[in-house]
């Protein structure tokens, strides 16, 4: 059983201002303001907009953390499925990454969300984030919040999701937390 976790908790998202922001905006801001708009559209915008701040590359430390996981009215198969999965998200790494690396990673966590997922909200300036989301998969309904905080140097994210699980009235709440920063340069 195949359940969507926002990934996108580890990308650094922006925003502020009035009206929607666009690619050029967010270029030359680093700061993004979107309302109903695709996984397509925030991930362009974010990307654009980290340019403007890069993270640095070196060494850096990427911890997933699961904070909490409620399982409401699910069957033992169901409720033994999600805990299995859950426990694969949560990790420690260290990576020498590159300050293009980096970008890439931050918007390449919004493919898994593309087709699937509409951000009702994304607002991110001066390094702070705030979205909503929702989303749709074959296994059921997904909403969610993004907070957090992002400099050149570290990146702390809590991404929160209700989910439905097909058409049961089983349901989950998740709470992640990914935290990244840089360790120092890379040993050669």
């Amino acid at each position: 059983m195949k359940h969507w976790f926002a990934p996108s908790a580890l990308l650094a998202l922006a925003a502020c201002g009035s009206g929607q922001s666009t690619e050029e905006s967010a270029a030359a801001t680093g700061n993004v303001m979107l309302r109903d708009v695709s996984a397509d559209v925030v991930a362009q915008q974010m990307a654009a907009a980290r340019k403007f701040d890069p993270p640095q590359g070196g060494l850096w430390l990427q911890k997933i953390e699961v904070v909490s996981l409620d399982i409401k009215n699910a069957t033992d198969e169901q409720r033994s499925a999600v805990e299995e999965q859950v426990g694969k998200v949560a990790r420690e790494k260290r990576s020498c990454l590159t300050s293009e690396q980096l970008l890439a990673s931050e918007t390449g966590a919004m493919g898994g969300m593309a087709n699937m997922c509409k951000f009702e909200k994304v607002e991110m300036a001066g390094g702070k984030l705030n979205s909503n989301f929702q989303c749709t998969t074959a296994d059921g309904q997904s909403s969610g919040t993004m907070t957090g905080t992002s400099t050149a140097n570290s990146q702390v994210f809590t991404t929160v999701t209700h989910s439905g699980m097909g058409d049961t009235d089983a349901v989950f709440d998740l709470t992640l937390r990914v935290t990244r920063r840089r360790l120092g340069d890379c040993e050669s």
